[in-house]
C-alpha cells in the first residue's frame, strides 16, 4: 500500500478513537451510576489513539507498521468519523438518555475501524511488532462485549 494512503488511514483511525473517546466522556456525565464505566472506556479509547499515533510516528517511517492494525477502508473511516462528530455536536447540546447512550455505544463499537482494531488485538501473531502492540493494549479491548454486559446487568 502506498505510504500516503497508509498515513491517511492512520490519521482517520486515530481520529475515530479520539471521537469515540469524546463521546464516552459525554456519556460519563449522563448518570452518576455509569460514570466510572464510561470513564474507563474513555481512557481506553484515548489509549488506543495514542498507540495508533505511536505506530504512525515510529513504524511507518521505517515501513515496519503492522498492516493488520487498521482497516484499509478510508471511506468507511471517514463516514464513521462524520457520524460520530455529528453525535458529539448533538449531545453537547442535548445529552442522550441513559439507554440511548448505551445503544449508540453498541452501534459505534460495531464500526469498521473498531471491529478491525478488536480483531487485530485478539489475533495470534508471530510478528514481534504486532505482539508488542497487543501487549501495550493489554486488557483495553472487548468494548462491545463489555458494553452489552453492563447494559444487560444494570439497565
Amino acid at each position: 500500500m502506498e505510504l500516503n494512503n497508509v498515513i491517511k488511514l492512520f490519521d482517520e483511525s486515530i481520529l475515530l478513537e479520539k471521537n469515540i473517546a469524546t463521546l464516552y466522556q459525554i456519556f460519563s456525565k449522563i448518570n452518576p451510576t455509569d460514570t466510572d464505566f464510561w470513564g474507563e472506556l474513555y481512557l481506553e479509547e484515548k489509549s488506543h489513539a495514542l498507540l495508533l499515533q505511536a505506530a504512525k510516528d515510529s513504524l511507518i517511517k521505517r515501513n515496519h507498521f503492522p498492516e493488520n492494525l487498521i482497516t484499509d477502508s478510508i471511506e468507511n473511516l471517514k463516514n464513521d468519523n462524520i457520524k460520530i462528530t455529528t453525535l458529539i455536536d448533538q449531545y453537547k447540546q442535548t445529552p442522550p438518555n441513559r439507554i440511548e447512550a448505551f445503544e449508540v455505544a453498541i452501534k459505534l463499537e460495531g464500526t469498521t475501524g473498531e471491529i478491525h482494531y478488536q480483531m487485530f488485538m485478539n489475533m495470534l501473531t508471530d510478528s514481534r511488532i504486532e505482539a508488542v502492540f497487543q501487549k501495550l493494549n493489554k486488557e483495553d479491548k472487548d468494548h462491545l462485549q463489555r458494553i452489552q454486559n453492563y447494559f444487560n446487568k444494570h439497565l
